[in-house]
């Protein structure tokens, strides 16, 4: 998997495969969120793959 993207990183919120779980069960599903910067994250076009926040790599996110 490309740096590029969150994958199974343990501060994201909810990784595709849980959301995809919650989707089956009926349940509304939550966006995805960097709980280590408190913003959400977007497919941006490469869905399944989550694309990081552009700092995450520089780690120079300001955090809540």
């Amino acid at each position: 998997m490309s740096n590029n993207f969150c994958g199974n990183c343990e501060h994201l919120s909810l990784t595709e495969q849980e959301q995809n779980i919650a989707k089956r069960k009926g349940e509304k599903y939550p966006i995805h969120v960097c709980n280590k910067y408190g913003k959400q994250v977007f497919h941006k076009g490469n869905h399944p793959n989550i694309v990081r926040l552009a700092c995450c790599t520089e780690d120079n996110c300001e955090q809540p």
